[in-house]
């Protein structure tokens, strides 16, 4: 998927031993189908190594939550499925979806990383929340000044 969004103004961030993670979460309408009880979210995260040791993010673990307050567990290797390495003073940037059967929700997790030194340490991911609002076309939300 392509998009506009730029990172530069991130709406949600959390800083845990010099590795910043920042979130830009979406909705995608024409991903959904709210009638039917699809609800497709779009989410950018970046992570910046602050630190002069570099990183590896083995695990990430979210908690997703739905508008009914059912929550459901993800927990996967790395990112895109295997350990990532962000060398100090550098980032890497990566995207997902996240179907909800509700028209909002939220997501909070921790990303578990391996610093060059070997010592591993659970980094923060902000909690972020998924809109109907936060959309790149709309009046309201999060991207309102960017459609």
């Amino acid at each position: 998927m392509e998009n506009d969004l730029s990172m530069a103004e991130v709406p949600y961030c959390a800083v845990s031993y010099d590795i910043e993670v920042q979130v830009a979460p979406m909705y995608l309408p024409e991903e959904s189908a709210p009638e039917s009880g699809l609800h497709v979210f779009f989410y950018a995260m970046r992570i910046l190594n602050h630190g002069d040791m570099s990183v590896a993010v083995q695990t990430r673990h979210f908690i997703i939550r739905d508008g009914n307050g059912i929550e459901r567990s993800l927990e996967d290797a790395g990112m895109r499925g295997k350990p990532v390495w962000i060398e100090a003073g550098e980032s890497e940037t990566f995207s997902s979806y996240c179907p909800l059967p509700t028209a909002c929700g939220s997501m909070r997790g921790f990303l578990w990383v391996e610093f060059s030194d070997g010592t591993e340490a659970r980094v923060e991911v902000p909690v972020f929340f998924l809109r109907h609002q936060d959309h790149l076309s709309g009046e309201y939300g999060l991207y309102r000044s960017i459609g």
